[in-house]
């Protein structure tokens, strides 16, 4: 008791800075009555046991006994006595409580009323009100100085020679206080205080205020320094200030003892105190419990919470982590010094275990830009001499040491300690007694599946190994569990070692049988999936109880199993159970998943349903998951860990979604990755993922024919394989990228890297490419012999050689021919879904027949015949009719049916090829018109009701997630990564609905989806709609060449010219730009000479062909939906702004568009150029214009180009905006628009009219009005195209704008709106807008306004390319509708060709094509008689 009195003035000041009040809250805590410990019981160690109960508490009255094991309290888990104790603070006096209790080995519950125990306070010795400002620390504490640690100089200070009595070194002072006032300074050594020794003092507090002499010796001095004692509330209001070794003490004020008062923030507020003080990591010398070790205890605790899963924060993470290692390395240091510290050890041994597990299961690994956390040397060091010396003492390891095995094994890992972990692990494995266990030492069974997973994902991987330690887990787990009572960890332990085992033996097993053919492979991938039944099995067999937790606890035990089931039944080509386990999977997720991994269990469960739902050919079902996913994906990506989610997962699966034909999909997964995935090669997992990835790129920018890319990616994948040829699952892709570089380099034009590489993979020349073996693929290569090669990969190579032959003038014999085509069709007749690309058969099976055509041309119409039911399959399948429709590069199958039509002659071959190049080219240009098949109508009204239902889900969807244009280039964002623009929930309600309409529409009307495919319309249908004096022009154009299709009424051609793509929309840029409004406002002189370089090159080689036609039908691809041919010169001038006297294209023909050819099959007119007579009373034009846009104001596209990024912040992805001010502030009034329209009406007198005028036309009159009774339908307002305001993907009219906006009316009339509009005008006259044009070479064009107005019932539609000046709009609408009125039997196109020529003779000052050449008529050319 001497001793401990003697060391009071040391620790005084701490009890000085309590609050009183802290002695008085014991009475009003909530008191329960039990002492509790840990139970030695090692089945039910995770629980506390009742050591003492206290009489007539309310633990006894309850019937609580000594013995008991307290399993939770309110249904919360009790793990330990420190939790039940954290617990308990938790409530109050007077709450009841819900006890469950373990006594006897069964459970019972007790409900407690909570009461207060009534504490006598005893006095305390409290220290007087009076004290002095300084503090310290006596002599009796320099044999507690870490003097082997610290320097000499530090620890001079410390040496109490002022006295042999006992002294005090200053180590704090209260700043500002009479002490430091009086002169008394730090590391002043006291020697007496009023005359006194310290040792006849018990502390340095007085019941008043004194003065006081205070003897001190200071640099070898004796002093004699005056103070006075201060009053203790008026000293606690100075700051500290403190030696560098005790700088603890000035954190005082932050730190709190009591954890239920701790705010979140509290490691970080007492962490940034500690770095600002710079508080010593290894304390100097003796120090009250709450400030010993702070700085190490500090970030233990922070780089705990913000590992832990439900703070999680890594950022912070990211923070802490480098500093927590830096004072690893700092306690490593001391204890080479002092070994025998045992506080030391147990802190650094806790840090080290935080700093692990955040790195194991907190940090997110393998992304770009994240911060890399590494271990010290010291640590791995550390690691490794404490299992080095557990595995020397030969003996059997105690509990206390197992942990070192499962905390150690990721860092060392990680660190490249392979070679370390497979020597010593078996070693520990050995030295372990498994039956004895604790249930809370079952993480130790971690040791079998750590060393499996090891050997599995070696850059040499041994799979035998890996199953083995799987399997002696299981083994040893059975064993150990065997006279334990059930218990849920035991469940899922052998759950994970069978699933970690269940991956590796099906790619043991397709590795060895590719090598031996050996069916014991298979039987043994069949034994593991029975294993597997069994485990399901046995878990529907368990006690509720049991069930209930791990359903909670484990939401994915059965999802995992499934989930292996579903790679094996792959391996195994059962595709149709592999789908079934898949979405057994899936509904698991779905039902029992909750909380923070909810959306990535869900996102791994969709894209395992993907797979097995492309492999199993349930492309619906594609369609349905992958909209799922993405969704999910929108929510992921707000975090690292979901990001990582989507990267890991996807990585591994892009070349089953590319085999599919889902390019623009695998194009945002591939840019998604490359954003942020960074690959470790180290790894054969990491290895087998970069290769996954690279091939994809490779096989993307293939498809684009970027083949510099596709090379680069291809030559990156193809390493591995070189470096170690062989067969097996992780070498796969690498393989086949070898192979794909033979078409990449004939692509890009390279026959000398073709060569080297074909003869490296064949061991042949191409040129002697008769000599070739080719048993196990078409020309014979090595990776055959190991690999099994995809038909479309075979087929690329077939085609690659075809294309070096032709280059080289080789000639293939027809003997030759012969077998190639019989390979490709037997090829057609194997095909597995998931595993081959159908796209990819097709599309180079078109090319290698198009390449054979010259030499064998009978052989090529009959394969080409015989494959055309594959390719309308194909591109009309379930993901055509899905906002998910794939942007297929289609131009290699209509170049191949072209070229072979071209070179047969055959009408008949021509008549089925063109019919199957409108099925592919409509799937994809003209998919809205095809859908205006949809307007069928059937006799039942439930069933019109469903698909009219069906249809607006499909519209919305696609105005909600319609991507971009499949480019590699463009952007590296992905539609998911937009979420600010997504309706998540919305986007969720219109999938399921679409699935059940679907559902329903397939029992009622099972006719319904066969009857929407595209057909195509015969050369028959066409030339019967056709007159004499029309003709149909189709182009088609491709990288070096072009094609011209040219139907007549009698007769049809195809024109085959050289010239390059690049060249020609080179010239329409030229010649677009000249018809705009420049950025000054003002107009540049046209650009005669590109626009007689366009005419030259795109219609002058056929006017010999179609000189007795005079009426022109186009159907444009590419830049020609941007250009109309009419203003194109047709002789050479100079460029003009008075352009009066150039002779046009128009002079001579009369121009009409149509979407597609199949217009002419679903349109059912006697012919294209329809007489139409109107007769009725009822009104025949409706004129919608001059919408109320409040401000007036000049328009033009520079104004509008200007302010329209505003009207983004208001939209949404697929909605509508609210704030409607933003329209009226970006677009003024249209000028000129009612005077337009009160014109055509007169015009039309005696003919009805009406007009919807200002406040009128607004969206709501027009959704509400029958738009069927009206002939001619007339929008004179602003337009937009698609992609005009980011977000909004749809074409828009612009109308008079509500006050607040609703999802039925905000002013904006767009495209899928339009489309729910049932009219059945012969004419829609859309002016003073841009309706039709768009980028060059990225156009909207046709598939805009004018599709919308067609798809809703409209027979023509007339269009603007671009903005339109307001008096020209109006001359040229009025001026029309006057040449149809006043001649009843000219057309649509001949009225508009009249109304151009008359306004450039009217309007010589505004004869530039700026003015008069921007309309078109889309659809049918009618004769519209109006009298």
């Amino acid at each position: 008791m001497k001793n401990l009195l003697k060391l009071a003035t040391f620790f005084i000041f701490i009890f000085l800075n309590l609050p009183t009040n802290i002695f008085a809250e014991a009475n009003d805590r909530a008191w329960l009555g039990l002492t509790v410990g840990k139970t030695n019981q090692k089945e039910f160690s995770t629980s506390a046991i009742v050591k003492e109960i206290e009489i007539n508490s309310p633990a006894q009255k309850a019937g609580i006994m000594k013995g008991d094991l307290i399993n939770s309290i309110n249904q919360k888990k009790i793990k330990n006595p420190i939790q039940y104790i954290k617990t308990i603070k938790s409530f109050k006096k007077n709450d009841k409580i819900q006890i469950e209790l373990i006594r006897n080995k069964k459970y019972l519950k007790k409900e407690v009323l909570l009461s207060a125990k009534k504490v006598a306070i005893k006095k305390l010795g409290l220290p007087q009100d009076y004290s002095l400002g300084f503090y310290g620390i006596s002599t009796p504490a320099k044999n507690n100085i870490k003097t082997s640690y610290f320097s000499k100089e530090i620890t001079d200070k410390y040496l109490f020679n002022g006295s042999k009595n006992q002294t005090l070194i200053v180590t704090c002072l209260r700043k500002g206080s009479q002490a430091e006032k009086s002169g008394i300074k730090l590391y002043d050594e006291i020697i007496e205080v009023g005359s006194k020794s310290l040792n006849e003092l018990q502390n340095f507090n007085f019941s008043t205020k004194r003065n006081i002499n205070i003897k001190i010796l200071r640099n070898s001095k004796t002093l004699n320094i005056k103070t006075t004692s201060e009053h203790y509330t008026d000293l606690n209001k100075l700051n500290l200030s403190c030696v560098n070794e005790y700088k603890e003490y000035e954190c005082s004020s932050i730190i709190q003892i009591d954890y239920d008062k701790r705010k979140t923030d509290y490691f970080d507020s007492l962490f940034n105190c500690i770095e600002e003080k710079n508080i010593l990591t290894i304390p100097f010398g003796p120090i009250p419990d709450q400030y010993n070790w702070i700085k190490v205890d500090t970030i233990t605790n922070a780089v705990n919470q913000y590992a832990n899963k439900g703070t999680r924060d890594l950022e912070k993470l990211n923070y802490y982590l480098p500093i927590a290692s830096k004072i690893i390395e700092e306690i490593d240091l001391y204890l080479s010094k002092d070994n025998k510290d045992k506080i030391a050890l147990s802190k650094y041994k806790n840090l080290r275990k935080s700093v692990t597990n955040a790195n194991r299961y907190a940090l997110v690994k393998g992304l770009k830009n994240t911060t890399v956390f590494e271990m010290s040397d010291g640590t791995i060091s550390g690691y490794k001499k404490a299992i080095t010396f557990l595995i020397n003492k030969n003996q059997k390891i105690s509990s206390s040491d197992k942990n070192i095995f499962d905390e150690a094994f990721d860092p060392l890992w990680e660190y490249g300690e392979r070679k370390f972990i497979y020597e010593n692990w078996p070693k520990a494995i050995g030295l372990i007694d498994w039956k004895s266990l604790s249930l809370a030492e079952i993480k130790t069974f971690r040791m079998f599946y750590n060393l499996g997973d090891l050997y599995a994902a070696d850059i040499n991987p041994d799979y035998l190994e890996s199953i083995k330690y799987y399997e002696m887990g299981i083994k040893k787990l059975d064993e150990w569990a065997k006279d334990l009572p059930l218990s849920r960890l035991y469940i899922v332990y052998k759950r994970r070692m069978h699933v970690k085992k269940s991956f590796q033996v099906p790619i043991f097993a397709v590795k060895k049988y590719n090598e031996t053919f050996d069916n014991k492979y298979i039987t043994m991938m069949e034994k593991n999936l029975n294993e597997s039944e069994d485990i399901i099995e046995y878990f529907y067999s368990l006690p509720v109880k049991i069930k209930k937790e791990i359903r909670i606890n484990n939401p994915k035990h059965l999802s995992d199993i499934y989930n292996t089931m579903a790679a094996t039944y792959a391996y195994l080509q059962k595709t149709d159970k592999m789908y079934e386990v898949a979405k057994k999977a899936l509904n698991e997720i779905k039902k029992y998943s909750k909380g923070a991994d909810r959306n990535s269990n869900l996102f791994e469960a969709y894209h395992q349903v993907i797979l097995a739902s492309i492999g199993s050919n349930n492309l619906n079902e594609t369609v349905y998951y992958l909209n799922q996913s993405k969704n999910v994906a929108t929510q992921l990506v707000n975090s690292p860990e979901g990001v990582s989610t989507i990267a890991g997962i996807v990585s591994f699966q892009l070349p089953t979604i590319i085999n599919a034909g889902l390019y623009a999909e695998a194009e945002d997964l591939v840019n998604f990755i490359d954003d942020f995935l960074k690959f470790d090669s180290l790894g054969i997992i990491e290895r087998f993922q970069e290769d996954v990835f690279n091939y994809s790129l490779g096989r993307l920018n293939l498809i684009k024919k970027d083949y510099t890319k596709a090379i680069y990616h291809f030559e990156l994948a193809s390493l591995h394989y070189l470096e170690k040829p062989g067969a097996g699952i992780y070498n796969m892709y690498s393989a086949l990228a070898n192979l794909l570089l033979l078409e990449a380099y004939m692509g890009n034009k390279d026959p000398v890297r073709f060569e080297k590489h074909f003869e490296l993979l064949t061991g042949t020349k191409p040129i002697n490419y008769k000599s070739l073996n080719a048993q196990n693929d078409l020309i014979g290569t090595s990776i055959a012999k190991n690999h099994y090669i995809p038909s479309d990969i075979d087929i690329s190579i077939l085609v690659a050689l075809l294309n070096y032959l032709d280059e080289k003038k080789i000639e293939i014999s027809k003997k030759d021919s012969k077998e190639f085509f019989n390979y490709i069709n037997e090829y057609f007749k194997d095909y597995v879904p998931g595993e081959e690309s159908r796209l990819e058969m097709i599309r180079n099976s078109v090319r290698a027949s198009s390449l054979l055509a010259s030499n064998d041309i009978k052989l090529s119409e009959k394969f080409l015949t015989s494959i055309i039911k594959e390719v309308k399959d194909e591109y009309t399948s379930e993901l055509y009719d899905s906002n998910l429709t794939p942007i297929h590069k289609i131009d290699d199958i209509i170049e191949g049916y072209l070229s072979a039509s071209l070179i047969s002659k055959n009408k008949k071959f021509f008549d089925k090829s063109y019919k199957i190049i409108q099925v592919v080219s409509n799937s994809i240009t003209a998919k809205d018109v095809k859908k205006s098949l949809k307007n069928k109508k059937f006799q039942d009204p439930e069933a019109n009701k469903l698909i009219e239902k069906y249809q607006k889900l499909q519209i919305e969807k696609v105005s909600f997630t319609s991507g971009k244009e499949f480019n590699l280039s463009t952007t590296s964002e992905t539609t998911f990564q937009d979420r600010e623009l997504f309706d998540v929930s919305r986007s969720i309600e219109i999938d399921d609905e679409l699935k059940n309409l679907e559902k329903k529409i397939k029992i009622k009307i099972p006719s319904y989806f066969k009857k929407i495919k595209p057909e195509g319309a015969s050369l028959k249908e066409i030339q019967n709609k056709l007159d004499t004096k029309q003709a149909l022009l189709e182009y088609f154009f491709f990288e070096d060449k072009f094609y011209i299709l040219i139907i007549k009424k009698d007769d049809h051609k195809i024109f085959k010219i050289d010239n390059t793509l690049k060249d020609l929309e080179k010239s329409a840029e030229a010649v677009r730009a000249s018809i705009e409004v420049n950025k000054f406002g003002s107009l540049s002189k046209f650009n005669t000479l590109e626009g007689y370089k366009l005419y030259k090159k795109l219609f002058a080689p056929v006017e010999s062909y179609i000189s007795q036609q005079s009426e022109i039908i186009i159907i444009p691809n590419k830049f020609l939906k941007n250009i109309p041919l009419h203003l194109l010169p047709t002789n050479k001038t100079e460029e003009c702004i008075d352009c009066s006297n150039v002779d046009w294209l128009m002079n001579k023909y009369d121009f009409a568009y149509v979407p597609n050819a199949a217009f002419f099959s679903i349109k059912k007119k006697k012919n294209i150029l329809a007489n139409i007579k109107i007769k009725s009373n009822k009104p025949i034009f409706l004129g919608i214009g001059n919408p109320n846009l409040e401000v007036k104001r000049k328009t033009n596209s520079q104004n509008i180009a200007k302010k329209i990024n505003k009207l983004t912040q208001t939209m949404s992805r697929g909605s509508f905006v609210r704030d409607t001010a933003e329209i009226k502030n970006i677009y003024g009034l249209v000028e000129g628009s009612q005077e337009e329209l009160e014109t055509i009406q007169k015009y039309l007198v005696p003919s009805k009219s009406k007009l919807l005028l200002w406040d009128d036309a607004n969206e709501k009159n027009i959704k509400d009005m029958n738009l069927k009774d009206f002939k001619i339908i007339h929008f004179a307002t602003h337009g937009e195209l698609a992609g005009t305001i980011k977000g909004q993907n749809e074409p828009f009219l612009v109308l008079t704008p509500p006050k607040i906006g609703t999802n039925e009316n905000d002013g904006l009339l767009t495209m899928s709106e339009i489309m729910n509009l049932q009219n059945n005008a012969e004419l829609v006259i859309l002016s003073a807008c841009n309706t039709a044009g768009g980028n060059i070479k990225q156009s909207e064009g046709f598939s805009g306004l004018a599709r919308a107005f067609l798809f809703s019932g409209s027979k023509s539609v007339l269009v603007s390319n671009w903005y339109v000046e307001t008096y020209a709009a109006m001359e040229l609408t009025t001026g029309m509708m006057k040449q149809i009125k006043d001649n009843p039997k000219i057309s649509t196109s001949k009225a508009l060709s009249g109304s151009m020529k008359n306004f450039i003779s009217n309007n010589k000052e505004k004869s530039h094509p700026f003015y008069w050449a921007p309309f078109v008529i889309v659809g049918l050319n009618s004769n519209i008689n109006l009298n």
